[in-house]
């Protein structure tokens, strides 16, 4: 089994992680960025460079979304914030998760992260109103002149007059649109909700910009009692609240059936681990809702689980699989 680092992986319950150190600095400075038609691909590697940030790529993003071109103009972000929307801009999400950036479908995070904003996804009131800055650009007036303006100068200049970032959905930048606006002494709020009428769309603060989506765009914060749909759990076994319970997990390391053994035991169940033989395992650490952990370790090392009811007397058995084919339960 191939790992991204040699390191040990630790999974928290709401992520797998490599421990590589906390990144602060550069990622809670100030990082402009100004991307024009330039590829995902090579604005992740540069910004994780100039961060001094590791990234993980998440298997759904595939080649041809990081040859993806984007364009993206911001002055005011921090160095998480501009990774975040840098992806975001191609239709992507990026959490910090203990120093290490992870890069992958919106619906492909672990459910917790989504729900609690973590991700920084339809932050609203909450934080919004704790935010001195979006306090502040929103009480500032200024003169706005645009006559047929591209949508790049609007960002520029809402950026240096307001101090605050604009950031466009991707669909709408693929519209071309222009944007006729002129008045004195206009608002932030009146700014935001001409671009709304405009471009038919629904602006929002959501972690450090205004975020502007087409008006039938859903929202990118599914609702409290929306599922993952990668959840792999029958009916039966979803309602008994199995993938639901909390787990702590502390196993140290060894072969397969070491670990079988120690999710047995801490999760009163039986458990299969299918890798190849003679495989070691690192050291793992989880602690959450046992649905979290294995929907991080699905998304990060690629480990598929499934919970099946065998025929016979044997009851419920959890299975992962590390690079084994799937094979349907007897």
């Amino acid at each position: 089994m191939q790992w991204w680092w040699r390191v040990t992986m630790v999974w928290l319950g709401v992520g797998v992680v490599v421990r590589v150190g906390w990144a602060g600095g550069p990622m809670e400075e100030v990082c402009p960025v100004d991307w024009q038609a330039v590829s995902l691909g090579e604005a992740v590697r540069g910004l994780a460079t100039r961060l001094e940030v590791p990234y993980l790529l998440d298997g759904s993003v595939t080649d041809g979304v990081l040859e993806r071109r984007i364009r993206l103009f911001a002055a005011h972000l921090n160095g998480r914030q501009a990774f975040r929307w840098t992806v975001r801009s191609a239709g992507l999400e990026a959490v910090l998760v203990d120093g290490v950036m992870l890069v992958a479908r919106p619906e492909r995070l672990p459910a917790t992260w989504r729900l609690s904003g973590a991700v920084g996804s339809g932050v609203g009131a909450a934080t919004t109103a704790v935010d001195p800055r979006w306090t502040a650009a929103r009480s500032l007036r200024a003169d706005v002149s645009w006559v047929d303006v591209p949508l790049s100068r609007v960002a520029r200049d809402v950026a240096s007059t307001f101090s605050m970032d604009v950031v466009f959905h991707p669909d709408v930048l693929d519209a071309q649109a222009l944007v006729r606006l002129e008045g004195a002494a206009l608002s932030l709020d009146a700014v935001a909700g001409a671009l709304d009428d405009q471009l038919s769309a629904i602006s929002r603060y959501d972690d450090g910009v205004i975020w502007v989506e087409p008006a039938s765009e859903p929202a990118s914060r599914p609702g409290q009692n929306q599922a993952p749909a990668t959840a792999r759990a029958s009916a039966p076994v979803r309602e008994a609240g199995m993938l639901g319970q909390p787990v702590s997990l502390a196993f140290t390391g060894g072969s397969p059936p070491a670990l079988e053994e120690e999710l047995s035991r801490v999760l009163g169940v039986r458990c299969r681990v299918e890798v190849g033989s003679g495989s070691v395992l690192p050291p793992i650490t989880a602690r959450g809702r046992l649905f979290e952990v294995l929907e991080a370790a699905r998304m990060v090392e690629g480990w598929r689980w499934q919970v099946v009811r065998p025929t016979g007397p044997q009851g419920v058995v959890l299975i992962l699989r590390l690079g084994a084919p799937d094979r349907p339960e007897k």
